[in-house]
């Protein structure tokens, strides 16, 4: 092919066009996302709340009862610690 018959698209100009956009919205993604990207925690630590660790522990041990029981299979185990760790989320936010 000669450079006359060439698609504009596939032209060097049309491709650093298209990598100047793609380096714009990696900026652009950056600058709207960079208080999530680079915030550190205020202590270096960051303290639990002792209320919602005390709910957790206690709806984890009644379900590994339940597993040790036969009540309730691994699978099902899993989704009920996701579900007390929401619970007490709500209740007790950290």
């Amino acid at each position: 092919m000669t450079a006359n018959n060439q698609s504009w698209i596939d032209r060097p100009t049309a491709r650093w066009v298209a990598f100047s956009v793609f380096v714009a919205m990696l900026i652009l993604l950056g600058v709207i996302h960079r208080d999530y990207l680079w915030t550190q925690p205020k202590n270096g630590t960051s303290a639990a709340n002792t209320d919602y660790v005390l709910c957790l522990n206690e709806r984890g041990s009644t379900i590994d009862q339940m597993i040790d029981e036969g009540v309730i299979d691994e699978k099902q185990a899993t989704l009920f610690k996701t579900r007390a760790d929401a619970l007490c989320r709500t209740k007790f936010p950290p």
